[in-house]
This record gives C-alpha cells, sequence and structure tokens, in this order.
C-alpha cells in the first residue's frame, strides 16, 4: 500500500512541474478519446459518425473556451473526408464588451480547417479560411460607422479570409499568407516569408520565437474603395499633380516618429506612389528590401531597437502601375507554347515554367511545365532539371523522375538523395534495378577506381548522395572496401547480398548476375593491386 501511495505523490508532483497547457491539453485529449470510445461503444453508428465525433468534440471545446468572451453559436462541426477539411459552418459571435453598442455581432458562413503534408519536402501546410464574413456596422466606431455611412456601406462583408502557414521541418523556412477582401472594396494580401523560425523559451511571455526574415510584402488591390472615397475627399487628393503633396502634409506632424534620413526617404515614396495611384488605381504594395543574405533576425531585442528595425527592413512602397510589370500574358504563353523560346530569355522561361508548376501567375499545367523544363535543361539551364524532376513527379510519371534525377546526381547535386526517396516509394524494386542498370552510361567507365576511400564512394552509389544510385556499384566498391579492411562495408555487403529475398523469377535472377559480376570485378581489380 505504501508503494502505490509513494508511487502516486510521485506521478502528482511530476505533473505539477509540466506546464499548466500540456496538462491541460493532456486531458482535454484523454477525454476526447474516452468520450468518443464511450459513444461508440453505446451506439450503433454509421462510421462517417464516428469519424465525425472528434470533430464535434473539437468544435465544442473551442466554443466552451470562446464562450468566455462572448455569446457563440454554430449550427454543424463535421470532417470531409474527401478534401480532409474540418469543417464549422453558420457561426455567430456577439463579444461581452459594456463599450460596445447593442447590435454588434459576427456571423461566419463557415471556419474550414486542414493540414496538408507535403513528404517530398517535409513541409506542413496549415489552412485556416473563413467564408461569408459579416461584421455589424455596430462593432465599429462612431466615427468609422459615420464615414461608411457616407460611402453606403453599412455592415463589413468579407467573401473569404486565408491564413496559409507553411512550414519545413528540415530547414524551419516558414512562411505566412493572408488574404482578405471586402466586397466591392479592397483585396489584401500580406506574404511574409522566414528563412527560419524557432521558439524561444527564455522569452515565452513576450515574443516566444527567434526568426530570420527574408522578405515581407503587403498588396492593397483596390475593389471600389478609391471611386466611392475619392468623391468625399477635396478635389486636390484626386488631382495627380498634387495628391502626393497634399498626403505629405498631412502626415509630416508624424515625422518626429522617425530618424529625418529614413523618413524623408520613405515620404518621398509615399508622394510618387499616391501620384501614381491616382492616375491608375490599382494597386498600392509595401515590400521589404532586406540586404543581409542571412536575413533579418527578429526576436525580442529586436523590438527595441525599432528605428534600426525599420532601418533594416528598407521599405519600399510603389503603386501598382509602377512596378515593373511581372504579369504573365496570354499572348506570351501562346507563343512560348508554339515553340518560339528563342523570343525570350531562359530567367522568363523559368518563371514561367514555376508558373506552370505551382498554378501562381498561369494556370497550373504540368505538361507545360515538363515542356519548358525540359527546353531549359537540354539548353544548360541547372535550376531548371529539380523542377522538371518534380513535374515528372505531380505528373506520377516516376520512371522519367528516376531517370533525370539520375542525371542530375551524376553531377553531384545534393538534392537528388531526397529525391531519389520519394520517386522509390512508388517503383517496384525490380524498376529500380532496371532503371539503375540503364543509368550507367553517365558514368564514363563504372568500375574505374577513382578513389581510395572505397567505403564512403560505396555509401554515395548506395544514397545516391552526389552521385548516381546504383546498388550494383555500392555492392562492388563495398567488396573493395571491406578487403581493404574496413568493416563498416561488412554491413553494407550484407544488405545488398539480401535484395535477392524481395526479388522472384527473371528480376532475381538478375539480380545473382549482377552480384557475381560485380564479385569478379572486384577480385580482377584486386589482383591488379597486389601486382
Amino acid at each position: 500500500m505504501k508503494i502505490i501511495v509513494r508511487q502516486v505523490l510521485r506521478i502528482t508532483q511530476a505533473l505539477s512541474r509540466m506546464p499548466k497547457v500540456m496538462v491541460l491539453t493532456s486531458v482535454v485529449t484523454l477525454f476526447a478519446v474516452t468520450a468518443n470510445i464511450s459513444h461508440a461503444s453505446t451506439e450503433n453508428i454509421k462510421a462517417r459518425e464516428i469519424l465525425n465525433l472528434p470533430a464535434n468534440r473539437l468544435a465544442e471545446i473551442a466554443a466552451s473556451v470562446a464562450r468566455t468572451y462572448g455569446e457563440i453559436k454554430y449550427d454543424a462541426a463535421w470532417l470531409d473526408d474527401n478534401l480532409e477539411l474540418l469543417i464549422i459552418s453558420e457561426i455567430f459571435f456577439k463579444p461581452m464588451d459594456k463599450n460596445l453598442p447593442d447590435g454588434c455581432d459576427v456571423r461566419v458562413g463557415a471556419l474550414n480547417l486542414s493540414n496538408v503534408r507535403q513528404s517530398m519536402t517535409d513541409t506542413d501546410i496549415v489552412t485556416i479560411g473563413l467564408e461569408d464574413v459579416r461584421i455589424s456596422q455596430f462593432c465599429m466606431p462612431f466615427q468609422w460607422r459615420a464615414v461608411a455611412s457616407m460611402m453606403g456601406v453599412s455592415d463589413i462583408e468579407i467573401p473569404i479570409v486565408q491564413i496559409v502557414l507553411k512550414h519545413q521541418f528540415k530547414s524551419a523556412q516558414t512562411s505566412i499568407l493572408v488574404h482578405s477582401g471586402g466586397v466591392d472594396v479592397v483585396d489584401a494580401t500580406l506574404d511574409v516569408q522566414f528563412d527560419y523560425v524557432s521558439f524561444n523559451r527564455e522569452h515565452y511571455g513576450d515574443l516566444p520565437i527567434n526568426a530570420r526574415l527574408s522578405s515581407i510584402n503587403l498588396r492593397i488591390d483596390n475593389r471600389g474603395l478609391w471611386e466611392a472615397v475619392s468623391i468625399l475627399l477635396p478635389s486636390e487628393f484626386s488631382d495627380p499633380n498634387l495628391a502626393g503633396s497634399a498626403v505629405r502634409e498631412l502626415i509630416d506632424e508624424f515625422s518626429y516618429l522617425l530618424p529625418n534620413a529614413i523618413y524623408q526617404n520613405f515620404v518621398d515614396q509615399i508622394e510618387l506612389a499616391v501620384n501614381n495611384f491616382v492616375v491608375n488605381p490599382t494597386s498600392l504594395s509595401i515590400s521589404s528590401n532586406i540586404k543581409k543574405a542571412s536575413g533579418l533576425v527578429i526576436s525580442n531585442e529586436s523590438f527595441m531597437y525599432p528605428e534600426t528595425l525599420i532601418d533594416d527592413l528598407d521599405l519600399k512602397l510603389s503603386s501598382g502601375n509602377s512596378k515593373k510589370d511581372k504579369n504573365i500574358t496570354g499572348e506570351m504563353i501562346s507563343d512560348i507554347l508554339s515553340g518560339n523560346f528563342a523570343n525570350y530569355d531562359d530567367e522568363v522561361l523559368l518563371t514561367l515554367g514555376e508558373a506552370f508548376l505551382t498554378g501562381r501567375l498561369a494556370p497550373k499545367n504540368y505538361d507545360a511545365a515538363v515542356l519548358l523544363f525540359s527546353y531549359l535543361k537540354d539548353n544548360g539551364i541547372s535550376q531548371a532539371e529539380p523542377l522538371l524532376i518534380n513535374a515528372y513527379i505531380k505528373q506520377e510519371k516516376y520512371e522519367k523522375a528516376y531517370q533525370a534525377t539520375q542525371s542530375l546526381a551524376s553531377v553531384g547535386n545534393y538534392e537528388s538523395r531526397t529525391l531519389f526517396s520519394v520517386i522509390e516509394e512508388n517503383i517496384p524494386l525490380e524498376k529500380v534495378l532496371e532503371l539503375q542498370n540503364t543509368s550507367l552510361y553517365l558514368l564514363a567507365d563504372p568500375y574505374t577506381v577513382f578513389s581510395q576511400n572505397f567505403y564512403e564512394t560505396s555509401h554515395s552509389f548506395l544514397t545516391g548522395r552526389r552521385s548516381i544510385k546504383s546498388y550494383h556499384l555500392a555492392y562492388f566498391w563495398a567488396l573493395l572496401a571491406l578487403a581493404s579492411g574496413d568493416v563498416r562495408a561488412e554491413t553494407l555487403i550484407l544488405q545488398l547480398e539480401m535484395l535477392q529475398n524481395k526479388l522472384s523469377g527473371e528480376a532475381k535472377e538478375d539480380w545473382i548476375a549482377s552480384v557475381s559480376e560485380a564479385q569478379s570485378r572486384a577480385l580482377v581489380y584486386w589482383q591488379s593491386k597486389a601486382n
């Protein structure tokens, strides 16, 4: 009995040392799982209903937490198996704030949550989407409501708000994309790119991250706001010769907030951008111009020196028509896809190929991407080869992808090892061995002993790290390594010899013959060395 009591006390002490959030999460998870099991075991329900139990439980927990801040209701929560989405529909939220007038509420048609894993790059993509958002005019300050009323706007209606978070676990590269827009008002897109992101426990109370920012861009596209506002403004604000100066006068009173040099540089940009915008009111963009190759370090200390931070960001303001036009026109696409590659430089073709691969700047089309990347690869553009392989993988043409990866590996590219692992998951071992055998032509003489570091060379052929991938050559070099006294090669040899157990029929006979040939060639080399 004493032993049991002692163990209980130890567990209690251990739990007390755990962060409260972790304990709460564990309890909630346990509650959700056990509730689902008990519910499923007491009722005869369909498989889909079982899958929807965690979704409903998660929605209930979130609603319970949110109800400490206001009245909240929702219609339903479920999992969309086909799109892998968690959906909560018809959300109503009325904040508990005495300072807000009666009638302030927020309605959301649907909240969508998804998490997609890109196995090839070890990247997680989390998407949070809000559809048909309506914010009551009574949630706005009185002055804003007056201006909105003059513009003929009552409630704020936003068709979609989307937040996309991407994090690559291998490099900790992270991106944040936020897009929102109001009907007939504006569209806004914020794009933030980090070279590295990690959490910092030391400053968890303030800014819990340590990151290296590579770029930040905010773009605001006019969808009718300017047309509604401009008629209410004094005439000088809509005159392309006076608008910039008028805005400059308005913001001059805030010049004390920044060092003079930084302020003068930015206000000059504002004046020019405003004049250009009045001429063609399409969009305004603010972009960073970070010059540090390693990125701009963002941490708690960064915000202690805002002047240095602003200077390092080197923000650039421009209007849509004052920026270099990067649009890909339909005429350009037609001309290029007709085979007129020579009319365009390689950078344009590479950009268009990436557009076809990603679906940005042009509709996604893998066939067109392969066409462009193949042309660029044949013309010696090294950046095109990994992109070509990715396009083949998207098309599920794994054999072509494997052959192209062998070519990439033959020139010592570091990306080949990861690409091999992705492709080989989709090709049987028999086909892998066949493709490896047909790639030996990439080497002038596959059996030339060009290094005395036998084991490292064997390992390179085994993994495709900076060399073609060939189990046959890996075995050949491993034989030389073991004969030279490197016992590490013994395990490698056994692994390769055991491949025959995974093969059958003609493929098994071919591999046994391949092993025999490698042994013969290794013996011939050893005899010549002995002499």
